[in-house]
């Protein structure tokens, strides 16, 4: 499902105009962005959490190539799904 049809569902099933959930979505989006450039954690109850991870430099060979490649350190965006998502994807598949 990609952000369309998300925000299409949820209008159908709020009885909300699109417009307005889309509004929202795109607030919630962002927002979570946000805290995770302030470095915060960002923790939806029944869903899970979203974190910005730090990755330290790193030095890699490229063999291949004869090179050496060193990257920067930064932030990557992690999510810890909770365990009643995981209970519900267990049971919702168990017949697969």
């Amino acid at each position: 499902m990609n952000r369309t049809e998300f925000s299409q569902l949820i209008a159908h099933k709020t009885k909300l105009p699109r417009e307005i959930v889309d509004i929202v979505l795109n607030s919630a989006i962002a927002e979570i962005r946000n805290s995770l450039s302030r470095g915060e954690e960002v923790s939806l109850s029944g869903l899970g959490k979203f974190v910005a991870e730090y990755r330290k430099s790193t030095t890699k060979h490229l063999f291949s190539q004869s090179i050496v490649v060193t990257t920067k350190p930064h932030f990557v965006p992690k999510f810890y799904s909770f365990s009643a998502l995981k209970r519900a994807l267990a049971a919702d598949f168990s017949d697969f």
